[in-house]
């Protein structure tokens, strides 16, 4: 069964298409399947206590997708996300923090969704930076907006919290912990509800 998602030729209103965006919102509700996720990470060990942990494909909208984000990280703090694309070249990142955007340096007319992850990811970028921080504190920040949103141009899909010694990942949801280890992966399925979506 497959689901067509139409739009006018109405300019967009501060960078949303909006029937676009009503019409996948009725999709969705006509199809509830569309709304269903399944994220997936793989571990590899490399040598000695050098392993990576990956978070690339997922399940979502009826099909099998890529991330255009992929984080890699190790034991030893290593870290790195690669932004892919299927239009330009690699690029590899630093940043402690990854959002949904990869277009915050190629233009000034930014979209309302790129815009807003841009500003979750310095609001999650400056949470790290405080070194007084405690995990708890961290978590909180993390599932609070405007990291954590409920908004449905872009709603947080997870967070995650790398424990590159303890060879473990956390993602995180209100509510909800899930948690991986290399080497006793467990193949597990969570549903996050949402709730009413806002604007």
């Amino acid at each position: 069964m497959s689901t067509t998602v139409t739009s006018t030729d109405r300019p967009p209103r501060n960078g949303v298409d909006v029937p676009r965006l009503f019409a996948t919102l009725d999709a969705v509700k006509d199809q509830n399947e569309i709304a269903k996720f399944q994220f997936r990470a793989t571990n590899t060990w490399m040598s000695g206590t050098h392993s990576r942990s990956q978070l690339s494909s997922f399940y979502g909208a009826m099909q099998e997708m890529e991330h255009k984000n992929v984080t890699v990280l190790d034991k030893t703090g290593a870290y790195a996300t690669v932004y892919l694309n299927p239009d330009r070249a690699p690029e590899v990142s630093q940043s402690r923090v990854c959002a949904n955007h990869q277009e915050w340096h190629r233009s000034a007319a930014l979209s309302v969704g790129v815009a807003r992850s841009i500003e979750r990811q310095q609001v999650a970028t400056r949470a790290l930076e405080n070194s007084g921080a405690t995990l708890p504190e961290l978590l909180e920040a993390f599932l609070t907006e405007p990291i954590y949103s409920r908004r449905a141009a872009s709603p947080t899909v997870y967070s995650a919290v790398y424990r590159p010694a303890a060879l473990s990942v956390d993602y995180v949801w209100p509510g909800n912990i899930m948690t991986q280890r290399i080497g006793s992966f467990r193949t597990g399925k969570y549903v996050h509800e949402y709730g009413e979506l806002t604007m």
